[in-house]
């Protein structure tokens, strides 16, 4: 049965929950803007390397879909660690004029992959791949963690949603919700399928 990854609607971030205070204070920045803000970093050091050589330091990266192979390494490398999905609404992105990179940055060799304006990255983007996610693969592998790029930092009133593993990580969120941005009107919601 085909997933259809194209045709949803939303893009995902990953992030450590002991990130989400300063995310929903400062807004959700790229490597460039954090400038000594602290935080549970889950990137990989050669990712960054590979990033900083092609230029994406200064975007906010998200993914097409939840369940992606550096979801799972993110986690992997912090058991315990409880983690939290940031949804952006595609709608949005294309609005705010978020970039697209068609593969994994370290599956990129040159400036085919992007990153492309929205319309033009999204037509790109091998969804075939995506929708299959044979992860042994190295090709679709990094079709699947093709980029969604934020231009500029994502505040809070801009999350579609955010979701959690378990209910005590989704209480954890409302609770800061509720403190640093009230009014903000994503919802926040416990589903552990998505991990």
């Amino acid at each position: 049965m085909a997933r259809e990854t194209r045709t949803k609607l939303l893009v995902y971030h990953i992030t450590a929950l002991d990130n989400l205070e300063s995310i929903f204070t400062k807004g959700l920045l790229s490597r460039e803007a954090l400038n000594g803000v602290e935080m549970v970093d889950v990137a990989d050091p050669e990712i960054l390397a590979k990033r900083k050589t092609l230029g994406l330091l200064k975007f906010v990266p998200f993914h097409f879909f939840s369940k992606n192979p550096f979801a799972w390494t993110a986690r992997s490398n912090r058991p315990g660690h409880p983690f939290v999905y940031i949804s952006v609404a595609r709608a949005l992105a294309k609005a705010k004029g978020y970039k697209i990179l068609t593969k994994h940055p370290l599956a990129i060799t040159t400036s085919s992959c992007g990153p492309f304006d929205f319309d033009e990255g999204y037509a790109k983007i091998n969804w075939d791949h995506m929708d299959s996610r044979q992860f042994q693969e190295d090709d679709c592998k990094a079709s699947c963690l093709a980029e969604c790029l934020a231009p500029d930092k994502v505040i809070p009133s801009d999350f579609h949603s955010l979701y959690t593993f378990d209910a005590a990580t989704k209480v954890a969120v409302e609770r800061l919700k509720a403190c640093h941005c009230p009014r903000a009107a994503f919802f926040v919601s416990n589903s552990p399928k998505m991990f």
